[in-house]
């Protein structure tokens, strides 16, 4: 295998998670402070230079120490779905804007502190993997053309 090949499918890239919040709620998020949620599922986009997996578990996963502003939302939310892009190339940013253009923005810097973006979380009154331009949005970053 290439080296090319071989840094492509390294345990590196970004990634989606899709948490379903059951009620309209209010949710202390580290130093944004108290934040109104609404009901429905959200969409957060992050990333992992290295540890792709663990960091999608450690996400999924519901006790663990709060570090990063999805953490709190995460013990409030009921299912949680980790959809991993493997990737050499970072490209967090823009996923965040590919599901900004079908999504709702939510709260301002939310997962965003270290970059230019307004927000890395969207919201959805529905199930996003119902909209066919959200799987076709996954499909886009998720099945790179080969080249």
């Amino acid at each position: 295998m290439s080296t090319h090949r071989q840094h492509e499918v390294a345990d590196r890239g970004c990634y989606l998670l899709l948490l379903d919040l059951l009620r309209d709620r209010r949710i202390q998020i580290g130093r944004l402070g108290r934040i109104a949620f609404k009901k429905g599922t959200y969409v957060y986009v992050g990333s992992a230079e290295r540890g792709l997996s663990a960091r999608v578990a450690r996400h999924v996963r519901r006790r663990k120490r709060f570090h990063w502003h999805i953490d709190y939302l995460r013990a409030a939310c009921g299912r949680v779905v980790g959809l991993p892009i493997r990737s050499s190339r970072r490209q967090e940013c823009e996923v965040a804007r590919a599901v900004a253009a079908l999504l709702e923005p939510g709260p301002r810097g939310f997962g965003s502190s270290d970059c230019r973006c307004p927000t890395h979380l969207f919201w959805s009154p529905d199930d996003p993997l119902a909209l066919p331009a959200f799987r076709t949005l996954l499909e886009r970053f998720r099945m790179r053309p080969p080249g």
